[in-house]
Parts: structure tokens; sequence; C-alpha cells
């Protein structure tokens, strides 16, 4: 979860390309994104977005709630004046959790909840988190 929003997560989501080449024997400038897919293969920042999610989710205790009836399972965004405070995980994680679709948010069982994000997370294997922030499709 602490390395999905470090300065070297770019290495480590090339070396977990540079992997998925070498398995399927790809050319270097082919795209890994269908095989991520194929082989049901988080990518680095689907393993960030699902391992916060799984976070919030057993924590959500820590979070305060919206408790609007628009968005009954949406948490509330901590404004905070300190950019050190808003690329913290605390901050991050938030608009992440909000962004996973309510019917996967509404699931009472850990497991089932960890099974519908991993399923959503492969079909869509996403290559940032500002694409998952930014994906229209899921709500």
């Amino acid at each position: 979860m602490f390395w999905g929003n470090s300065v070297d997560r770019e290495k480590v989501f090339k070396a977990q390309k540079k992997c998925i080449r070498a398995i399927k024997n790809l050319h270097w400038t082919d795209s890994c994104k269908p095989h991520f897919k194929e082989l049901q293969i988080l990518t680095f920042p689907c393993l960030f977005i699902y391992e916060t999610a799984v976070f919030v989710y057993r924590n959500l205790s820590l979070f305060e709630n919206l408790n609007n009836k628009r968005y009954p399972l949406r948490l509330k965004v901590q404004q905070s004046k300190s950019v050190k405070m808003r690329k913290s995980i605390f901050c991050l994680s938030i608009p992440i959790y909000n962004k996973i679709p309510n019917d996967i948010k509404k699931i009472n069982n850990i497991q089932t909840f960890k099974k519908s994000l991993k399923t959503l997370l492969i079909n869509k294997s996403y290559y940032s988190i500002n694409e998952y922030l930014n994906d229209i499709e899921i709500t």
C-alpha cells in the first residue's frame, strides 16, 4: 500500500511490465494491458488501489462518512492545507474507496469484497491511479 504512491513506483511498474513481456515473449514496444487481463495479474497501480481499498474497508471507523442520502456509501474527503498531508495515503485512500462501485461497497463479507474488487481491477487493468479515478464507466 505504501509503495503505490512512492517516487519509485514507475520503476516497479516498468519491471512488472518487463516480466509480463518475458512471460508472453512480447516485443518491448507491445502493450502488456491485454496480457495482464489474460494472465489474471493486477497491474502495479491496481495492486495499490486494491490494497488501499481493502485497508479502508477493514478500517471504515477511521474515516468519516458523508451521512448524505444521495451518497450514503461515500466517505468525506479530508481538507488539508499541507501538501504532504494531501499526498498522504490517508487522504488518497478516500477518493480511491469512493470510486468503487456501490454494489461492491455494499458487500458485508471481506473475502467477497476482495474477490469482487480484484475482478473489477483485473478487467480494467489500470496503468495509473488517475486512470482509475477518471474512469467514467465505474461509479
